[in-house]
């Protein structure tokens, strides 16, 4: 496999009388990551994540990948170029997801061997979310969205991302990948504006936000 996954990768070169043409192919054995996503005990990771991204100066031009890892909160990657440096790693899509982006700093990287595996976790940062009316009644069984502030990257799914569904309280104890996120209740119209969350970074105590709706 090269870089990129491709088992079978291809190139495409013009030939022409009297001319040599070169084509140059990195290939190795592929390496395996076992992936679970975490968050703070007693908060719950958002419904509707599917994706992680892994970060590699080798991955160009961007020096980035997104995996699409379902949603089941755990994967295992098996088409991965055993870089000698490994892969940074968080959750997320989009570009302000990157922990580095969003004032913190990125898990350190894991190694994965040729033609081996390795497992790792990936935190995200948790979040509750208090919905209530315009006279401060619990709003339950909301379903609360979040569109992150800067959306360069994000993939259809985190724009926007389904977070979860309120308790009878108008609780919702979640999770979201690094950045500042606006908040949005389905169905509902906001009282005054849409809450925006403070810059979110995954291992920092838990933050609560506020959402009015009607």
């Amino acid at each position: 496999m090269d870089f990129y996954g491709a088992a079978n990768p291809t190139k495409t070169v013009t030939a022409s009388s009297s001319s040599i043409s070169r084509l140059t192919f990195n290939y190795d054995r592929a390496a395996r990551l076992q992936l679970s996503l975490t968050t703070a005990a007693g908060y719950a990771l958002p419904t509707g994540l599917r994706s992680i991204t892994l970060g590699n100066t080798g991955l160009q031009p961007s020096g980035t990948q997104v995996k699409d890892i379902g949603t089941g909160g755990s994967a295992t990657i098996t088409t991965l170029w055993p870089f000698s440096d490994g892969y940074t790693i968080w959750a997320g899509s989009c570009g302000q997801s990157d922990p580095a982006a969003a004032g913190g700093s990125r898990a350190s990287a894991v190694v994965v061997p040729s033609n081996g595996s390795a497992t790792t976790t990936t935190e995200l940062a948790p979040l509750q979310v208090n919905v209530t009316t315009s006279t401060g009644s619990a709003i339950s069984g909301a379903t609360v969205t979040a569109t992150a502030l800067s959306t360069t990257s994000c993939v259809a799914s985190e724009n926007p991302l389904t977070l979860g569904v309120t308790n009878s309280s108008g609780q919702l104890q979640t999770s979201l990948p690094a950045g500042s996120w606006t908040l949005k209740v389905t169905g509902k119209t906001a009282v005054g504006a849409w809450p925006i969350t403070p810059e979110l970074v995954p291992g920092a105590a838990a933050v609560t936000v506020g959402v009015s709706a009607a």
